[in-house]
């Protein structure tokens, strides 16, 4: 399946403005209390962090999909075909020494 980077990128920029949103004033204050205790954390705490990692898988997510648009756009401006087996340190324009 082909999904259209430019939409995976709107769809992380949304989602990094709602993170946004969500660790700062005036919604931040919605989950300022010390109770309850999630995992031995205060309610504040383990919000803060439940962001950090929801914004790290984002993250992954995003790399992923760069990463295959880059490779799917290599193959097909064909600028890297048949250098594959070259060695980066190999300064001969035929790529073997």
């Amino acid at each position: 399946m082909v999904v259209n980077i430019r939409i995976v990128r709107r769809c992380a920029l949304a989602f990094f403005v709602v993170y946004l949103l969500a660790v700062t004033w005036p919604l931040a204050t919605l989950v300022s209390a010390a109770e309850p205790m999630i995992l031995g954390l205060p309610l504040s705490m383990a919000w803060a962090i439940a962001w950090i990692l929801l914004g790290f898988v984002a993250l992954l997510i995003l790399d992923r999909f760069e990463c295959r648009h880059e490779s799917r756009q290599e193959g097909r401006d064909g600028d890297t075909a048949g250098h594959g087996d070259r060695d980066p340190g190999d300064k001969s324009p035929e790529g073997h020494r």
